[in-house]
């Protein structure tokens, strides 16, 4: 199937109300940069736009594999296979990793 045609299908089946009253439930904004710079929780438009720039951006890298994240929307692109997801929130221990103070920080909260 042609990237455009993956493209297509996935902001088709993507429930973007649903991602918008999420966003309206937890009071998620963006930050609109611009002639004015503000916040505000982005509309389903706003939402789709942001998909459909992220899911072309992977899926015409010249890589193979290649990630697009913005807005809590991650595009992905793994062997020719576009997928889309939205992520209210992640949460890793490679912060703790990659700069051991904050474990030293994170023992004494404890």
């Amino acid at each position: 199937m042609k990237y455009k045609e993956q493209i297509k299908y996935i902001l088709q089946d993507c429930d973007f109300n649903r991602i918008h009253k999420a966003m309206v439930a937890i009071n998620q904004t963006w930050k609109f940069e611009g002639d004015k710079n503000f916040e505000q929780i982005p509309t389903v438009s706003d939402l789709r736009s942001v998909a459909e720039d992220c899911l072309n951006k992977v899926a015409y890298s010249k890589n193979e594999s290649a990630e697009c994240n913005s807005g809590g929307f991650e595009a992905e692109k793994i062997k020719g296979i576009l997928e889309l997801r939205f992520v209210l929130e992640r949460v890793s221990t490679l912060k703790i990793l990659l700069n051991p103070n904050t474990k030293d920080e994170l023992a004494r909260e404890a």
